[in-house]
Order: C-alpha cells, then sequence, then structure tokens
C-alpha cells in the first residue's frame, strides 16, 4: 500500500500500546516534564471509560454525531452490513479489535434547526414538534451535511 501511494515508510509514526510511554511534555508548560502514557482516539477511549472491556460489549455516544463501537475480542473481525473493523485499544501489545459506526450529524442538526433556520426554540421541542405531526407525507431529511458515515462513508 505505501508503494502504491508513493509514501516513505519512515514516514510512518512507530507504532506503540496505548499505555506506553510516548513522551513528555515540554517543561515549560507545567514546570516539569509530564510522562504521556496513554492514547486512544475519542471513540475508542469511550468504549474504555464505559468499561467495555468485554467481547459484545457495546457503547453509544451521542453529541454532535452519533458514534457506536462494539468490542469483538482479541481476534479482528471483518466488519458486515457498512461497518468498520478497527483497533479498540492495545494494552501491553495484548489488541483489543471492535467495529464502529458513525453518523457524522446527529445532534448538531437540533442545533441547526435552532440557531440557523429558527424552525424551534429550545433543543427539548424537537420531540413536542414531531408528536404534532400526523405523518411525513413521504418526505425524508437526512441529516448528511459533512457525508454520510455508515453504511455508506460517503463524504
Amino acid at each position: 500500500m505505501l508503494d502504491v501511494l508513493e509514501i516513505p515508510e519512515g514516514m510512518l509514526p512507530e507504532v506503540k500500546s496505548s499505555n506506553e510511554l510516548f513522551g513528555f511534555t515540554e517543561k515549560s508548560l507545567f514546570g516539569r516534564e509530564v510522562p504521556i502514557c496513554g492514547v486512544l482516539g475519542d471513540q475508542h477511549a469511550a468504549l474504555f471509560g464505559q468499561a467495555g472491556f468485554s467481547k459484545g460489549s457495546v457503547k453509544n455516544t451521542y453529541g454532535t454525531g452519533c458514534f457506536m463501537l462494539s468490542n469483538v475480542g482479541e481476534e479482528p473481525a471483518l466488519a458486515r452490513s457498512g461497518l468498520l473493523s478497527t483497533i479498540a485499544w492495545v494494552i501491553d501489545r495484548k489488541p483489543t479489535y471492535a467495529v464502529e459506526g458513525s453518523v457524522f450529524i446527529g445532534g448538531a442538526i437540533v442545533q441547526w434547526l435552532r440557531d440557523k433556520l429558527s424552525i424551534i426554540n429550545e433543543s427539548s421541542d424537537t420531540e413536542s414538534v414531531a408528536r404534532r405531526i400526523a405523518n411525513n407525507g413521504g418526505v425524508y431529511f437526512v441529516p448528511a451535511l459533512t457525508g454520510l458515515g455508515a453504511p455508506y462513508w460517503d463524504m
């Protein structure tokens, strides 16, 4: 893959476990060097922080977008139905794998309805507005303002 993309291997970062020593902060920031000893991406950290340590554990996070990660254990699993296969974390060189699905715009669309379109006054108004409508008349709004996540991954 590196050859196809003409990327020198030396440009890639060193692969380390999530709990290894990555380096130190500059002394000027905190009066001393502080070790940086753990790294995880935000959704992977949420799975870890919500104690999703066992195979089959699933977490959903709702914010700007909506994100699902499911711990699939110590063996990688090919994701299906448009989900992504990922490494959840690596502790002491032992990987834990997950599958991931994402909706890029979730809570942010409610803010857009409130602040830009003035369709609602408060975020909490969305439920009462939805309950007042008998049916959608065949109209659907897909909040893909930054592209579609799972299962299409179309920017």
